[in-house]
């Protein structure tokens, strides 16, 4: 099913743009995956009796923290970190950072994970773009879209994509062809 998303700037992420590596040259999407996808993760969410609330996508930013949307963790009393294979690569009671009005949350960091480089340039309308995620449970799944605009929200820049996404890609990064994460 197609979706319209509406993807939040990197720019929010700012703290972690010193780390953000310089841009390289227009990547297939296979490269983009095949760069980015040890950087991105799957999280799952448990009430207090343990029962699964909902499960999601977050990716590793250039510190080994996790970033991912506040949504997925915000009534959370666990949330698991899940690497490629289904192991649990972290455990936490709590976010380090959660903005809802923003929709993001930053998890602590997770070890000798791959990190992912964030863009210091703004997307403009036209370029192609790979969100991945974990979507309906399946980990690590890559769709395509296209930039479809820039939009002022709440005095923030947003970046409005069109790309086919299923629920679980809320909080997986949104790459450009550089494999920099452009939002999410």
């Amino acid at each position: 099913m197609s979706l319209s998303a509406v993807v939040v700037l990197v720019s929010l992420l700012a703290p972690f743009r010193s780390f953000a590596q310089a841009p390289a040259d227009s990547l297939t999407v296979e490269a983009v995956v095949i760069r980015a996808n040890q950087g991105v993760v799957q999280i799952r969410t448990y009430d207090a009796a343990g029962q699964q609330l909902i499960l999601g996508s977050g990716f590793v930013a250039p510190d080994g923290r996790v970033v991912t949307s506040a949504h997925l963790v915000a009534q959370a009393s666990r949330v698991d970190v899940l690497g490629s294979h289904g192991e649990v690569l972290l455990t936490t009671k709590n976010a380090e950072v959660l903005h809802p009005i923003l929709d993001i949350a930053v998890l602590p960091v997770v070890p000798g994970r791959s990190k992912l480089a964030l863009s210091s340039a703004t997307p403009s309308a036209g370029d192609q773009v790979v969100a991945l995620g974990s979507a309906n449970g399946v980990a690590y799944l890559a769709g395509t879209g296209t930039v479809s605009g820039m939009q002022n929200i709440g005095g923030r820049s947003v970046i409005q994509i069109s790309a086919p996404l299923s629920n679980g890609y809320s909080g997986g990064p949104v790459l450009n062809r550089a494999a920099e994460v452009i939002g999410m």
